[in-house]
C-alpha cells in the first residue's frame, strides 16, 4: 500500500519519501501535487494541514488508480500523463494542480463504479 511507503514515523506524508518512491525529485513532487517547492523543502511547512491535505489527496487518487493499473508506478504515470476526455484532454495531474482535486476524485470514483469515461 502506497501510504506505508510515503508516511514518516511521525505520521506525516513525507515529500522526500514520495519522491524516492516514485523515483523522481522533490521538485517533481511539487509539480504533480501543486504544493510549492519551498513548502515541501521544510518539514515545518510540509507538515501544515494545507500541504498534508494536498499530498493526501494526490496519494489517494494514485491509490485508487492502482486498482486499474495493478501497479502504483503505472498509476503514477497515468495520473501524470494520460489525457482524460472528461477533462477536455487534460491529465488528472493538470486538473489537480489547477485546484480540481474534488473534480478528479469524483471522476475516478465514477469510473470505479462502472461509469463511462
Amino acid at each position: 500500500m502506497l501510504q506505508e511507503h510515503i508516511t514518516s514515523n511521525d505520521g506525516f506524508i513525507d515529500p522526500l519519501m514520495v519522491a524516492n518512491y516514485f523515483h523522481t525529485t522533490i521538485e517533481e513532487v511539487s509539480v504533480f501535487t501543486g504544493v510549492a517547492l519551498s513548502t515541501l523543502k521544510k518539514s515545518t511547512r510540509s507538515h501544515s494541514p494545507k500541504a498534508q491535505s494536498k499530498l493526501q489527496a494526490v496519494t489517494e487518487i494514485i491509490s485508487k488508480l492502482t486498482v486499474w493499473t495493478n501497479s502504483e508506478q503505472l498509476a503514477y504515470a497515468w495520473y501524470r500523463n494520460e489525457p482524460v476526455p472528461a477533462f477536455g484532454g487534460l491529465t488528472t495531474e493538470n486538473v489537480v494542480t489547477q485546484g480540481g482535486i474534488a473534480k478528479a476524485r469524483k471522476y475516478i470514483e465514477h469510473i470505479a463504479l462502472g461509469g463511462f469515461a
